[in-house]
């Protein structure tokens, strides 16, 4: 915490989450890996995204707590590791515990949620529950209703980077999303199997839900002919398109809303996307190009900056909480960390643990599960959900899990972990014995709720010994 204590700064807090934006898209990240990967050379332009970088504060190693939507934002607006905010699943339990946007409207804010995905960050997860106003995949609404008379904290979710990438949907994409699918289509065989993913994060007419679910077997046919390269310059030409026709206006229509009025913007990702043998887009992995989102707060009094040392998505709710002056049971309650020191006078913050977790269902009895819902605009029962992979980062290193068919994980890899994004081999066991443990005692909090410490300073020793900075 800063050594004097903060009165609310800000007239105005709006966060904008880019859903599935990873960190090294952006061209102006250190350290890009995607083109050594991938071998590509397309260029994403991002000029909007750019200048508020240049004239803000960006941190480009910023992880999620979460591979997917719904348990990565939870984590964003509470603060907590999703394991103690109940929605770490890909979709089942409601969100518990307070938020940022409840704290808000104790302290006299008033509170804006727009969102492209109403199905899976809407009533049926708990995520309205805290908003004055709920708007649905209506920019101009959410506009027409910010009152640069009213002080508020707003959240404006954007879906147009999630697949299919670049439209979001028939009303946004128009004809040049049946014309993306057609050109699509043509690569495919006469007899491709059909997409068993029928699953919709909005609420779509007849012709955008086959819209969707053919763009998605194209993908999926690329995937199983192992063109990641080629789904991956989808995706970036989805981040291009979505930045320049959507993110561009939308935020120079902001600016000029709340001109003259003291404001915070904050922009992250709440995921991002990978294709390889090991990944199929973000939902079943933890890989890093799917957990290392970016982060940018741009604002009076943020100074400008660059971090490459790691964060968390969990410290963003204790850091806006202190620039707003949220005292009181809140912040106490999270496990995140301020930032705020940082952003206000460039002091340096300690690296600490960051977990994730991916949980899958079965494809079938998802889409059986979400039809059902829509069909009776409820959520009744439970989707049965398996634990499949888990990482920690911590201490230089990185250990990622999987789990077996009857649950029992096992080590698949323990790496050296630089803050370029650059993996290297690791043979210690006892540092994979000793972050297996925190990953154990992560696990031990869905049952007793207590927060996680940091790694054990005779463990940090022992890593600081073998090289690794701690």
């Amino acid at each position: 915490m800063t050594t004097t204590p903060i009165t609310p700064m800000y007239d105005h807090l709006v966060l904008i989450s880019l859903d599935t934006l990873r960190s090294d898209a952006l061209p102006f990240h250190p350290a890009p890996q995607w083109p050594a990967k991938y071998g590509l050379t397309r260029t994403v332009r991002a000029e909007a995204l750019r200048h508020l970088a240049d004239e803000g504060f960006f941190f480009s190693n910023c992880k999620s707590a979460a591979p997917y939507t719904s348990a990565s934002h939870a984590s964003l607006f509470t603060g907590k590791w999703p394991v103690r905010h109940g929605v770490f699943e890909f979709f089942n339990r409601r969100l518990r515990g307070g938020t940022l946007f409840g704290a808000a409207r104790r302290h006299g804010f008033r509170t804006l949620f727009k969102v492209d995905f109403p199905i899976i960050l809407g009533r049926h997860l708990g995520f309205d529950r805290d908003a004055d106003l709920y708007i649905v995949e209506d920019d101009d609404a959410f506009l027409a209703a910010l009152d640069p008379a009213r002080r508020s904290v707003s959240f404006v979710h954007f879906g147009g980077i999630h697949l299919p990438y670049g439209f979001h949907n028939l009303r946004s994409g128009g004809d040049a999303y049946r014309a993306k699918v057609r050109d699509l289509e043509a690569g495919l065989p006469r007899h491709a199997p059909a997409a068993a993913d029928r699953l919709v994060e909005t609420y779509r007419d007849a012709e955008d839900l086959d819209l969707l679910v053919r763009y998605k077997n194209a993908v999926q046919h690329l995937y199983r002919e192992e063109a990641y390269a080629r789904i991956f310059d989808l995706y970036l030409e989805g981040i291009d398109l979505f930045l320049d026709r959507v993110f561009a206006p939308f935020l120079e229509r902001l600016i000029d809303r709340l001109a003259g009025q003291r404001t915070l913007l904050v922009v992250f990702g709440d995921h991002g996307e990978e294709y390889d043998e090991e990944s199929c887009g973000h939902f079943n992995t933890v890989a890093d190009g799917v957990l290392t989102v970016p982060l940018i707060l741009h604002g009076p009094d943020i100074a400008r900056g660059h971090a490459a040392r790691l964060v968390r998505t969990i410290d963003l709710a204790p850091t806006l909480a202190e620039l707003l002056g949220f005292g009181g049971p809140f912040p106490a309650g999270m496990d995140g960390v301020s930032l705020a020191p940082t952003l206000l006078d460039r002091a340096p913050y300690a690296e600490r643990p960051a977990f994730a977790q991916a949980y899958v269902a079965d494809t079938a009895a998802y889409v059986s599960y979400q039809d059902r819902m829509l069909r009776r605009d409820r959520k009744s029962g439970s989707l049965p959900h398996t634990l499949t992979r888990e990482v920690v980062i911590d201490g230089g290193c990185r250990l990622e899990r999987w789990y077996d068919s009857v649950g029992a994980p096992y080590t698949k890899r323990l790496e050296r972990y630089a803050r370029d994004g650059a993996h290297s081999p690791c043979d210690a066991p006892e540092v994979a014995e000793s972050l297996g443990e925190m990953l154990n005692a992560y696990n031990r909090m869905r049952r007793n709720g207590q927060a996680m410490s940091g790694v054990p300073a005779e463990v940090g020793a022992r890593l600081a010994a073998m090289g690794y900075h701690v």
